[in-house]
């Protein structure tokens, strides 16, 4: 079990030294296996396992570069804003800009698990 510890904690900070936008925090779509980017757009999916392993660090006492609050509170404000009542925006661009106008029903699974992940680990601020 301690080699399966040691090769999911590399992978883990692997990931988010390397596949993560620095400034945003969100998980880029692509990258080569030396860590080079060559796919800058951002899923849905992706930043939903993020939060997930963010939040069962916290809940471990584990302490990460980047908390699962501020992630997921520009999260949602990006992937799931409050004018889409209740929808998602699956993709963006490396710029930011919505590539696809539909909600894949796929991603509901996604944002669900993060969801009741967060709801546990993140304490509640009292603004919407």
């Amino acid at each position: 079990m301690a080699g399966l510890r040691d090769v999911t904690e590399r992978l883990f900070r692997s990931g988010l030294s390397l596949g993560t936008d620095p400034k945003t925090g969100f998980v880029f779509d692509a990258m080569t296996e030396d860590g080079v980017v060559f796919e800058r757009m951002t899923r849905i999916w992706p930043q939903t396992e993020l939060l997930r392993l963010l939040c069962t660090h916290h809940v471990s006492g584990k302490r990460e570069s980047i908390s699962a609050h501020d992630l997921g509170t520009t999260f949602l404000a990006r992937f799931a804003p409050s004018r889409l009542a209740g929808g998602w925006i699956d993709r963006f661009d490396e710029v930011g800009s919505p590539l696809v106008d539909y909600m894949p029903a796929s991603s509901l699974y996604h944002i669900y698990g993060a969801a009741r992940l967060l709801s546990g680990c993140v304490p509640e601020t009292g603004h919407g």
